[in-house]
């Protein structure tokens, strides 16, 4: 499911900074390998050979859409890392949460059981991305800084327009 998430996010990247014969290029590279993986792994897997062909065509399409975005952006540092680290992360962040709900569904009724598995997952993600420094706190902070800044001014200039 990660690297779904991932391939459709770079694909609306890479759409959105006019790369989209780029991007139809990388699926279409991903899609050969899923035809190649349906033709020749059904003897050694069975079935499961879509799953796996399915599996490296979007994994494909996802590195090399990671690699498209940082050449055309310029992007020095390595953007694989922390999107590898938060797909860890998500390992443990849902491991609490079914663990939170099999132990809330049985004292209070089920939306408030979802609502503590799904708070319990969140802080756990927030806490495991800011001890392994993947969130940057202090630049979080200064770009709501100045958002705030921002809205006031907004806000002034309405007011001084009436």
């Amino acid at each position: 499911m990660v690297p779904m998430g991932i391939s459709s996010i770079t694909q609306s990247i890479l759409n959105s900074v006019n790369l989209e014969f780029k991007s139809f290029k990388n699926y279409i590279i991903g899609s050969i390998l899923l035809i190649v993986s349906i033709v020749v792994l059904p003897r050694y897997l069975g079935i499961d050979a879509f799953i796996v062909g399915t599996a490296v065509s979007i994994i494909i399409s996802s590195i090399l859409n990671l690699r498209m975005i940082k050449k055309h952006l310029g992007i020095t540092g390595l953007i694989l890392k922390p999107l590898s680290l938060m797909s860890i992360f998500v390992i443990p962040s849902s491991m609490l949460g079914n663990f939170v709900l099999g132990i809330f569904k049985c004292l209070v009724p089920q939306f408030f059981a979802v609502a503590f598995s799904c708070a319990s997952s969140l802080l756990c993600f927030v806490v495991l991305c800011l001890i392994f420094n993947v969130i940057n706190v202090k630049s979080l902070a200064d770009s709501l800084k100045q958002i705030k800044k921002i809205k006031v001014m907004k806000k002034k200039t309405k007011n001084f327009a009436k």
